[in-house]
């Protein structure tokens, strides 16, 4: 049987590959011309969803039951808020691995039993 270490590694795995993939978005901020201080202050904009995820990362480090319930309403708030729910493609993008996230850290706060002895 898979251990609850196992869950929680993955899922904090997840959520680093998935905020680096969000965080790619960022990246158009960088245009020819634009003057330093509304690059900054854009690209702060643009990483708040990623300051997020590794701050809600930090908080529950060892705290798997809260980080599922973290990335949860996050997941909601990616919904509702990027509105995900209007395509199929936007929601298994930026939905999906934040409920499976909650799912892993679900798993994870539960406790594996040991094997009944005969």
């Amino acid at each position: 049987m898979i251990g609850s270490t196992s869950f929680l590694w993955t899922a904090r795995g997840l959520v680093i590959a998935f905020t680096l993939f969000v965080s790619m978005f960022a990246l158009d901020v960088f245009k020819a011309g634009h003057p330093l201080g509304a690059i900054v202050i854009e690209l702060i904009i643009h990483l708040a969803p990623s300051f997020l995820l590794l701050f809600v990362l930090w908080i529950t480090w060892t705290r798997a039951r809260y980080a599922a319930l973290g990335y949860l309403l996050i997941a909601g708030a990616f919904t509702i808020f990027f509105q995900t729910y209007r395509s199929m493609a936007t929601l298994l993008l930026f939905t999906a691995p934040l409920l499976l996230t909650s799912l892993l850290f679900s798993l994870a706060a539960k406790k594996v039993s040991p094997p009944a002895s005969a």
